[in-house]
């Protein structure tokens, strides 16, 4: 068997979670631990893309809290999709806030969002290939400049 990785999410509602990354990014479920009248005891595995996601309800018992509002997280999720302002609206509708909105750069067209569960979200829809070295050189000279 080959190497898999799950990356686990910490949420405040791991049920409420679930749904929104379904509504919005098409989430596929996995297996889910739902006991209604325990809070901090839910999970649920989705796959978002190829990448499984393990989300977590918060347990202070286990000292498991997710992002804290207003605070950056020092991770975020980045993925690429068929249609960046469409997931962009699918976000917005069901509780995202966006922190910075469609634009285009190197051949992407990408919005970031901070989801209702305090994760941050690059959202990319490649319009163009643009090569490894075009990037590289473009950024090298960006460093000369700074």
């Amino acid at each position: 068997m080959g190497s898999k990785l799950t990356l686990n999410m910490v949420v405040a509602n791991a049920i409420e979670a679930m749904e929104f990354y379904e509504r919005v990014f098409d989430a596929k479920r996995g297996e889910v631990f739902h006991f209604p009248d325990k809070k901090g005891e839910n999970a649920a595995n989705i796959m978002v893309g190829n990448v499984e996601l393990r989300l977590i309800d918060e347990n202070a018992s286990y000292d498991c809290y997710p992002p804290k509002k207003g605070e950056i997280s020092s991770i975020w999720l980045q993925m690429i999709v068929d249609d960046t302002e469409a997931v962009l609206k699918r976000a917005v509708e069901n509780g995202a806030v966006i922190v910075q909105d469609v634009s285009e750069f190197m051949g992407t067209k990408n919005a970031e969002i901070t989801d209702p569960f305090g994760y941050t979200w690059t959202i990319n829809q490649i319009i163009q290939e643009v090569s490894y070295e075009e990037r590289y050189k473009f950024y090298a000279e960006q460093q000369t400049k700074n």
